[in-house]
């Protein structure tokens, strides 16, 4: 690809600190947007003797002659070696992967169900806990323009919210406002940190700089409607519309406008900035278009790139187990993926992964909707296997197996002659003092337990 070096600079600063707290340097990062769900960023930032970054965020990208573009973010998982953190962070508050409690409204408007996930969706820690700031949850914010619009809709005269995470909340509220308006509702969060829900009105882009001309492409979009384009700042949005490059429009016909469905903004060590970009109605240029049969083949069986495996990265995991994936190839189907379930291949398992982790993602019989994660690369680290139970006693969820060097209490022993007198005991433990008494609690050669194997 031929890349832009903007000379910009990057950093990551704690959002409640006050004026003239120092930032993070950000060596590197990518910054994956989608046209529906949660941006997610990872990055990797100079802290020397400092600790990682955690909780709330934000991510400040420098531009010339003008105000930096920002982007708040939640940290949910940071590594450091060497003076370097290994930061992943989600948009916005990150209440979003967390389970909200069912709730039965009636004759409720929209507007009222938005804002209610919304403010249930909070930022919890690895215990499930809810993350206090100033002693209080950090919800998601809805966003200002998204109430209005679903305040002036008609009521749902019956909605159920399920229990799940706060996204698979959003996703069936969309739904729901589907059958009540017939128009198609989506959701995500924006560059402020706010949670938007609404129809697509697909705006034309305007930079940072109020600019109005299309970018340049440095690589077109290909047949999956991915490509690179030449921007100054990570200032293209998902929702929005760009003009295609020069040589899609024939002479004489005015050019379609490209809708944006996601963005990938990369900046490696040597300050090299790149956008890819994914196109939602992408069509074929001018003077490579495809004879009718092909499309005709194409529209009658499932696309050739869903019905090969690929890798990709996990970027983020929701409490329910969801994964948030990232390819890093460039002729993948699309940049990202959200909300995707995964089959460990055992029954009754859930596996928990670190942020970074390859896996093996595949389409079931090749739909565009129906993506699953159905493996793991070589010595993939695991933060936690839960095994469930079937019901029966002593196969509750959560009780920790005994491996070799586990500690096993294995009951007391202890004994009376036929007098009623207590019998002495002695007993020895292999490369242990010998324990002497009447009764004796007797302790298997398991030295700990495991927080990763679960059952």
């Amino acid at each position: 690809m031929l890349a832009q070096d903007t000379g910009s600079s990057v950093a990551l600063t704690p959002a409640s600190a006050p004026a003239g707290t120092p930032s993070l340097n950000v060596l590197s990062m990518v910054l994956s947007r989608t046209l529906v769900g949660v941006y997610v960023l990872e990055c990797e930032v100079d802290v020397g003797d400092l600790p990682a970054p955690t909780g709330a965020q934000v991510l400040s990208y420098a531009v010339a002659d003008g105000a930096p573009i920002t982007y708040p973010v939640a940290v949910i998982e940071a590594r450091v070696h060497i003076g370097r953190a290994t930061v992943y962070a989600v948009g916005g508050a990150g209440g979003l992967r967390s389970q909200v409690q069912p709730i039965d409204y009636a004759q409720v408007s929209p507007r009222v169900a938005f804002a209610d996930i919304c403010r249930d969706s909070v930022l919890r820690d690895s215990a499930g806990a809810p993350a206090l700031v100033n002693g209080l949850p950090v919800p998601e914010v809805p966003n200002a323009v998204a109430l209005a619009a679903l305040g002036a809709l008609p009521r749902l005269a019956r909605w159920s919210r399920p229990a799940g995470t706060g996204a698979g909340a959003l996703r069936g509220l969309c739904r729901a406002l589907r059958r009540l308006t017939g128009q198609t509702y989506s959701w995500r969060v924006l560059r402020d940190g706010t949670v938007w829900l609404g129809t697509e009105s697909w705006p034309a882009y305007v930079a940072s700089s109020g600019q109005t001309e299309p970018p340049y492409y440095t690589e077109e979009p290909h047949a999956s409607g991915i490509g690179t384009a030449a921007l100054d700042a990570p200032d293209l949005d998902p929702g929005v519309t760009v003009l295609p490059p020069d040589d899609w429009t024939p002479t004489g016909a005015s050019p379609v406008p490209l809708q944006i469905s996601g963005v990938r903004y990369t900046l490696d060590e040597d300050g090299t900035f790149r956008a890819l970009v994914e196109v939602a109605s992408a069509e074929a240029p001018q003077g490579r278009e495809r004879s009718y049969f092909a499309r005709a083949v194409e529209g009658a069986i499932p696309k050739q790139a869903l019905r090969v495996p690929w890798a990709a990265t996990v970027i983020a995991q929701d409490s329910d187990g969801a994964l948030g994936l990232r390819f890093d190839d460039d002729g993948a189907p699309m940049l990202t993926l959200s909300a995707v379930p995964y089959w460990p291949g055992l029954p009754g398992m859930a596996v928990q992964v670190p942020m970074g982790a390859r896996c093996l993602v595949q389409w079931v019989g090749g739909r565009e909707e129906s993506p699953v994660v159905t493996g793991w690369a070589p010595n993939t680290a695991v933060t936690s296997l839960t095994v469930s139970g079937n019901g029966e006693a002593g196969s509750v969820p959560g009780v920790q197996f005994a491996r070799v060097d586990d500690t096993v209490d294995v009951g007391t022993l202890s004994a009376k002659d036929e007098a009623g007198h207590d019998v002495i005991f002695t007993w020895q433990r292999t490369g242990q003092a010998a324990v002497t008494n009447t009764a004796i609690q007797i302790v298997g050669a398991i030295s700990s337990g495991s927080t990763q194997l679960r059952g």
